[in-house]
């Protein structure tokens, strides 16, 4: 069924059918799928708002799911882990593009791999896309919500939000704040700036930072002036600091630090 719905989400996405017809031909799979208890349905507010909440719906089923594989190997100590996945749960009203500040350039889309640079050139403004390839100007705030694919950021930015199920996030560049959440992907971050302090929970994986120190349960790098801060269901998260001008393999094949 899983399959089905991303089929309809994808119609919708490329502008194949409306957020009406979408949502009848979910409530049409919800139907024929008697095993799954159908999503609850809000009685007031727009087509896409209720979609929202159905795509959110989807989502969750995803994230269940690699959380119960998760869970079966980790046993007593998947506690935890629920900790995690009720904070992921959570953060997924604050990303949806309703909820975020208007200067924000925000990608949703649902599968495909994304990729954000920034460039002095770029006359784009903020607002909610559903493309693969955004360049925004420096200084930006942006927001990436995809289900399955990758996510590769480069350039300077003010904030970043970026939430991903199955897939691999990657940036190089810098930030004064990135928070994230990955389910089933590894997270590589190059970081150009003078330093970073690291705040992830990681449920089934490593975090390497090459250089870092801990203080207070953080990792700092360098004078530790930008924030990264995120959370992994299952994956590693390879992170450092730089001054190079150019680098080819990210540099993640330190041991932590």
């Amino acid at each position: 069924m899983r399959d089905e719905i991303r089929r309809v989400l994808k119609m919708l996405e490329e502008g194949r059918i409306t957020a009406e017809q979408a949502e009848r031909l979910i409530d049409a799979i919800e139907r024929h799928h008697p095993e799954r208890k159908p999503t609850s349905k809000s009685s007031g507010g727009s087509f896409q708002s209720r979609l929202e909440d159905r795509i959110a719906s989807f989502v969750m089923d995803i994230i269940q799911m690699a959380f119960d594989s998760v869970a079966q190997r980790m046993g007593p100590q998947a506690g935890q882990a629920h900790d995690v996945l009720s904070r992921i749960a959570e953060s997924m009203e604050e990303i949806r593009s309703e909820n975020l500040p208007e200067d924000y350039y925000v990608i949703r889309i649902l599968e495909g791999d994304v990729r954000v640079r920034t460039s002095p050139g770029s006359q784009l403004s903020p607002g909610t896309y559903a493309q693969e390839e955004l360049v925004v100007p420096p200084g930006s705030k942006v927001a990436v919500n995809l289900v399955d694919g990758d996510v590769q950021i480069e350039g300077d930015y003010e904030e970043l939000r970026v939430w991903v199920v199955d897939g691999d996030i990657r940036f190089r560049g810098k930030f004064k704040e990135m928070l994230f959440n990955a389910v089933d992907g590894n997270v590589h971050v190059l970081f150009t700036g003078s330093g970073l302090t690291v705040e992830v929970d990681t449920i089934d994986g490593s975090v390497k930072a090459p250089g870092a120190r801990r203080e207070n349960g953080r990792l700092i790098l360098g004078d530790g002036s930008a924030h990264l801060g995120g959370r992994i269901v299952e994956g590693d998260l390879h992170v450092s600091l730089s001054s190079g001008d150019r680098i080819d393999d990210y540099g993640y094949t330190s041991d932590e630090g």
